[in-house]
């Protein structure tokens, strides 16, 4: 279950990207399990990438969890890990359009319209 953790306290910052809490948790995470920091940073990593590129796809819960289980997760655990995706997958959404949408200069979107 310490993977699901890790997997929640990534999902919740995509959803905040309050950087200070997450650096308490994942720092509390890594005190809890006897983990140094510095390893923690590389599955850190990997988990954000995942989920920012799975959010800006619209993956469903259905495919998060099949990518878990080809991931290594047990199926018990797959299903836990797509339904915090679940859960949180409107917050995410929100971020990622967010992310997006400023980025877009309003020429391209005025032609769009035309």
């Amino acid at each position: 279950m310490e993977m699901v953790q890790l997997v929640k306290i990534c999902l919740q910052f995509l959803c905040s990207s309050d950087t200070e809490t997450f650096v308490e948790k994942s720092t509390s995470y890594a005190d809890r399990h006897e983990m140094n920091i510095g390893a923690l940073k590389g599955s850190l990593r990997g988990l954000l990438n995942f989920f920012k590129g799975a959010a800006r796809k619209y993956l469903s819960q259905a495919l998060i969890q099949e990518d878990m289980m080809r991931f290594g997760f047990d199926e018990n655990r797959a299903k836990i890990v797509a339904s915090s995706w679940q859960a949180h997958f409107l917050a995410l959404s929100r971020g990622i359009a967010g992310q997006v949408l400023p980025s877009l200069s309003p020429l391209p979107l005025l032609s769009l319209l035309l």
